[in-house]
């Protein structure tokens, strides 16, 4: 894998270049602020997706719920009818 090193003021004057050549080249850049490295622009690996949650994750973990929770709004009334 290709790395360069860039400054922010390049990155930002030429940021559509450099989003192509991580695309089409596969090159990660190292944008730095006055020599210290404060950004890194590199492509997504098929590894990096994110991840779900599994079905029914949440299972239990509402301790609480009013038995009026889905009741209309007083304030929407006018709206409902």
């Amino acid at each position: 894998m290709k790395v360069q090193e860039t400054g922010i003021f390049d990155a930002k004057t030429h940021l559509s270049t450099m989003l192509s050549k991580v695309a089409k080249q596969g090159v990660t850049y190292k944008i730095t602020n006055r020599g210290k490295v404060v950004a890194e622009l590199r492509p997504i690996t098929n590894g990096q997706t994110t991840k779900r949650l599994p079905y029914g994750y949440g299972k239990g973990t509402v301790l609480h719920m009013a038995k009026d929770f889905d009741a209309p709004i007083e304030d929407f009334q006018e709206y409902m009818q």
